[in-house]
């Protein structure tokens, strides 16, 4: 099979395309053909060996998450699948696989895709679309009638977490530059700050959630801009944030958290609901071929994609 692969950490053009051996299925297990991928920023981390310690250095690696596909194998111990099922899911990152014609994946990271999306539309929703939902629902605990802040609403998480934000009941307040305030605002925000022509954090602004998809925001000052027992969730880990971390723990009415998904059947389906309802759509900047995948992890690496990169397989 074809297969976008790494065989030592570096920029993107260490990706290269291989003929690699097609996956074989265990019963528990099913085989995708994939139609479609997506880019997301722990891609091209790994890429780089920012996560060598844990992704090791066995080579060649197929790096990608998320994919979008056709089942053309099932495993004897799979039930509720058959070939042919239009599906859609992803893998941990770090273990990878979905920059590739085939791919071998377990029930629980998978669910039918919704119809009303294209085959890019729903290989992009997966990781950046649980990390929205997990972050907002479980990790920062939103309510209906909270007041959320959203930083980087205009990229692939923020664009489903302004969504998602919305679609619980949420007053929610975008971040992002001047050329995609119209966009959030579109999305369902009621507010839109320009972060390049305003401050973003001003403590005469309250509210029960920061939500911090671009991870720039400190808890020093996130803090004066929370309700009691407010939060702050940062989706991307760092050595700074996990500092903050451990500064929260000495708050008594104010958090901070940072967390990791949770690739599972349920939430692929709340997603799902949520796209069929009409209250979620997915934002493609951009969609690549596999053989330009080197210069999609390029163009993502420069932080100003609107929405999500989306690879055509």
């Amino acid at each position: 099979m074809k297969a976008a692969v790494i065989e030592r950490y570096g920029p993107p053009y260490s990706l290269k395309i291989r003929q690699m051996p097609q996956p074989e299925i265990g019963t528990s297990e099913l085989l995708v053909k994939v139609s479609a991928s997506s880019v997301n920023p722990v891609d091209w981390k790994i890429r780089q060996g920012d996560l060598k310690i844990v992704t090791g250095n066995d080579f060649p690696k197929i790096l990608g998450a998320d994919f979008c596909g056709e089942v053309v194998a099932v495993g004897a111990g799979v039930s509720g699948y058959e070939k042919g099922d239009k599906v859609f899911g992803m893998e941990r990152a770090v273990k990878g696989g979905a920059y590739a014609e085939y791919l071998k994946v377990k029930p629980s990271t998978l669910a039918p895709k919704p119809a009303k999306l294209s085959d890019e539309e729903a290989a992009a929703l997966p990781l950046a679309g649980l990390t929205a939902l997990q972050g907002l629902r479980d990790f920062g605990r939103l309510e209906k009638d909270d007041k959320v802040l959203i930083n980087g609403a205009s990229g692939g998480v923020g664009t489903f977490a302004v969504q998602i934000a919305k679609a619980m009941g949420a007053h929610v307040t975008g971040v992002c530059s001047t050329s995609k305030l119209e966009m959030v605002k579109l999305l369902g925000a009621e507010k839109v700050i320009d972060y390049t022509t305003e401050k973003v954090l001003k403590p005469e602004d309250k509210y029960h959630l920061i939500f911090d998809a671009h991870g720039n925001l400190s808890f020093g000052e996130a803090q004066k801009c929370l309700y009691d027992d407010g939060m702050l969730v940062t989706t991307l880990p760092s050595v700074k944030s996990i500092l903050d971390i451990g500064f929260s723990k000495l708050q008594k009415h104010k958090q901070m958290k940072t967390f990791f998904i949770t690739p599972n059947h349920a939430d692929l389906m709340e997603l799902k609901r949520l796209v069929d309802e009409g209250k979620l759509k997915v934002v493609i900047d951009k969609v690549y071929p596999l053989e330009e995948l080197d210069l999609a992890h390029s163009y993502s690496e420069t932080g100003h994609a609107r929405g999500k990169i989306a690879i055509s397989i």
